[in-house]
């Protein structure tokens, strides 16, 4: 299976949307994070690219041409923010955050908006690490629902 195929199974089992597992999500995650036909998945970088080094690095990697005018098509198609953490229980603890009717209901005030920009979510007050930690270490074994958010989030949040 080659690494194009690898990345729709990847966007699929962390439970993308069905709209952002098609070839052309599949082939900007692999722009982002770096990784070349040869490339191994451990090799990944992360680093922060435009969107027409993504078109290029496309191109140059995966032979799959998209004219510099489909850079809007990129933004629409891949309405995702990565976050990057440092432990399952964080990841678990962030995901009980963003996922919580508390947090929807006030990013909702502020922004008036269901586009997310990650310059908003950085700028949303969180909990200590400590805190989030242990949010995530009660979600990482239910199920992943907004009722179990909320309830982590009334025990923790006062």
């Amino acid at each position: 299976m080659d690494k194009l195929e690898h990345a729709k199974i990847l966007l699929n089992q962390i439970g993308m949307p069905q709209k952002q597992q098609g070839v052309l999500c599949a082939l900007a995650l692999l722009a982002m994070a770096g990784l070349k036909r040869g490339t191994w998945w451990s090799d990944a970088t992360n680093e922060w690219i435009r969107i027409h080094d993504i078109i290029r690095f496309i191109a140059n990697n995966y032979n799959v041409i998209y004219a510099e005018n489909s850079r809007e098509t990129f933004r629409t198609q891949n309405k995702v923010n990565f976050v990057k953490c440092d432990s399952p229980c964080i990841t678990y603890g962030l995901y009980v955050l963003l996922n919580s009717t508390l947090y929807d209901t006030y990013y909702r005030i502020l922004n008036g908006s269901t586009q997310v920009n990650s310059t908003e979510v950085n700028q949303m007050p969180i909990p200590e690490r400590e805190v989030i930690e242990a949010m995530g270490r009660e979600l990482m074994h239910q199920d992943l629902t907004e009722a179990n958010c909320n309830k982590i989030i009334d025990r923790w949040i006062n």
